[in-house]
């Protein structure tokens, strides 16, 4: 592998770890929005045009992290306030 080839795939891990925290913070903002109330994945990512799959496994991230909360039919819900979350525990969770 080359040196070429070794940058290319470290800008690629961090481009995907981006895209990543991007679509966190998204899901999180919109459970944000609806704060109390169970959320679908599938209406979180038809929403804001993201993959489903992806989201589920961001929440179920966060639900692991006690971040989120998940009830199976009902959808996930933020468990604490979003004003007590911050970029670094999101970061950590996912």
């Amino acid at each position: 592998m080359t040196i070429l080839n070794k940058k290319t795939k470290t800008e690629d891990t961090k481009m995907k770890e981006t895209k990543t925290m991007s679509y966190a913070r998204t899901c999180i903002q919109e459970l944000a929005r609806q704060y109390g109330d169970f959320v679908q994945v599938s209406d979180i990512a038809r929403k804001h045009d993201l993959p489903a799959a992806y989201c589920q496994k961001i929440l179920l991230n966060l639900s692991r992290a006690g971040i989120v909360e998940s009830v199976r039919g009902q959808g996930f819900t933020l468990i604490r306030p979003i004003t007590q979350l911050s970029e670094e525990l999101i970061g950590r969770a996912i």
